[in-house]
């Protein structure tokens, strides 16, 4: 929804990890990801703060009217520049 990964554990799923949505940076970023989600599960922690790739951060979406929307390739590129 954010075009942001999605990485780190589900609120309300005990042992449930979720590392997805890694689409821009290629095969680059799945070393990383590995690593913390293994840290994640591991240590129930990582060696960084990936707060922000957080799978809770949907939450309060409202993801019906999100996927009634229309997006064109263009409005795409702006959300990616945010």
């Amino acid at each position: 929804m954010d075009q942001e990964p999605i990485a780190g554990p589900v609120d309300g799923w005990s042992g449930l990890f979720i590392g997805a949505s890694f689409h821009s940076g290629w095969f680059s970023y799945n070393p990383v990801a590995g690593l913390l989600l293994a840290k994640c599960v591991i240590d129930g922690q990582t060696c960084m703060d990936i707060i922000a790739f957080s799978p809770n951060r949907f939450q309060d979406v409202d993801v019906k009217a999100h996927l009634s929307k229309t997006w064109s390739e263009s409005s795409s590129r702006t959300v990616a520049k945010r």
